[in-house]
């Protein structure tokens, strides 16, 4: 039996996997297959298909060793299964989602955490709102600090596209972290990667992961093989944007995230730019993106 809710609207079509960590598993305009699709036969999370598109919350990318500190208290989190000296992108993509209410174009998922689980202490509430637009697909994401303390957080949003040999990326940020978010960045620098100009710039296509501070939240793409062409916006509380290439480039991961990697160990260590979000009890914050074709 499927576990994939499909939406529609003209010719875009939005597959979601409810149960397989809230991850879009395939984003499609007409023929055009904008996102890596994930075969329905992947089942295992923490095995982690490349494809689609998955929710980072309550932190984006690595943290160091595991441990985090916060208002003074060192928090031991449960590393990642195949990356054992990381927390690796929160907690909301290896998680079952529950479908709070959909349309044949809109859809509403949500996430509860437990306080103590995966070593997190705080319990919250993430919350995903999907609508598709015969052109375009904006998603937005939500957490909520259900624990009677305050809680750090951050949120983005980790997406794949495939990579056909020759794609332009134009969008503008103010400087990069040193070293690629593997290495635990702990500064930054100038601009060694220009993508601003007003043709952009190709993307390298060796291995590569650059952490760009000061995103200014809209990157318009272009597939030279195919034509195709896309825009990603995002709103200003993500303004920070890692730019993934693997090894074998058959996909890259322009990812927009509200914190930089080991986020809030940076902050603990008042390193500049290392700030994250801080929520109340009971505090709200959201975070949306787009995909328009163009």
């Amino acid at each position: 039996m499927s576990d994939t809710l499909t939406l529609a609207n003209g010719d875009a079509r939005l597959n979601l996997r409810p149960a397989y960590g809230g991850r879009i598993s395939g984003l499609a305009f007409a023929d055009w297959e904008v996102l890596r699709p994930i075969p329905e036969t992947e089942k295992d999370v923490w095995r982690g298909y490349k494809g689609g598109s998955f929710p980072l919350v309550p932190f984006s990318n690595r943290i160091k060793d595991a441990r985090l500190t916060f208002q003074g208290r060192d928090i031991a989190l449960t590393p990642h299964r195949n990356e054992p000296t990381s927390a690796l992108h929160g907690h909301g993509c290896f998680s079952e989602w529950i479908v709070d209410g959909q349309t044949g174009h809109t859809a509403d998922l949500s996430y509860t955490h437990t306080g103590g689980h995966l070593g997190w202490p705080w319990t919250y509430r993430a919350r995903q709102h999907f609508e598709l637009t015969p052109d375009s697909c904006r998603i937005t994401l939500g957490i909520t600090n259900q624990s009677d303390a305050e809680m750090p957080a951050g949120l983005g949003f980790h997406p794949f596209f495939p990579f056909d040999g020759d794609v332009t990326m134009r969008f503008g940020a103010e400087a990069e972290w040193i070293s690629p978010p593997e290495a635990y960045p702990t500064e930054q620098q100038p601009l060694a990667h220009e993508f601003g100009g007003p043709d952009g710039q190709h993307l390298w296509r060796d291995t590569k992961t650059v952490c760009f501070e000061g995103y200014q939240g809209q990157v318009d793409m272009i597939w030279r093989a195919s034509g195709h062409r896309l825009r990603m916006t995002s709103d200003g509380l993500l303004d920070h944007f890692i730019v993934h290439v693997p090894d074998g480039a058959v996909y890259f991961c322009p990812e927009p995230v509200s914190h930089p990697t080991d986020g809030f160990n940076l902050a603990a260590q008042g390193v500049a730019g290392g700030r994250v979000l801080t929520l109340q009890p009971g505090q709200t914050v959201t975070a949306s993106m787009a995909y328009q074709r163009l």
